[in-house]
């Protein structure tokens, strides 16, 4: 039976096995695995997989309608919520990195950036703004845009 349910789409087959797949299997393992070392950011904290995604011809369907190509990575817009459609998209993998829960964000004249991307922009590193802040300095100061 588990044999004939591997063969229903043809690709969690080792050896042609597709990236969407094996996201989709990453995806189910980390909101329902609390054995995993990560399951503190997952499994512990609620997060599941919405009942449809279970099916990976569903969850597939959902993917390709929705951007999916390779080299993007799902991602959850609401860090608290779990995988479900209205809760998903597809990112590079930069971009899925903002969203997670250590990254500490400046603002500055109205603009809210995570630290990498202010040392991006200002061509600092964001270790060097992190120890301007530790040593007291205002957020325009660490980014050396004030004296």
């Amino acid at each position: 039976m588990l044999k004939e349910k591997n063969y229903k789409h043809g690709e969690s087959v080792r050896e042609h096995r597709t990236k969407l797949y094996t996201i989709w299997a990453s995806m189910l393992d980390r909101a329902e695995n609390a054995n995993r070392p990560d399951s503190k950011y997952y499994a512990d904290k609620g997060i599941t997989v919405c009942d449809e995604w279970h099916d990976f011809t569903v969850f597939r369907d959902w993917a390709n309608s929705n951007g999916y190509v390779d080299g993007l990575s799902i991602d959850r817009k609401e860090n608290s919520l779990g995988y479900c459609p209205n809760n998903c998209r597809w990112v590079v993998l930069s971009e899925q990195n903002k969203n997670k829960t250590n990254n500490r964000y400046l603002e500055y004249n109205g603009k809210r950036l995570t630290i990498t991307d202010w040392g991006r922009l200002t061509g600092l590193r964001w270790d060097t703004i992190n120890i301007r802040l530790e040593a007291g300095k205002t957020v325009g100061q660490a980014l050396g845009f004030e004296d």
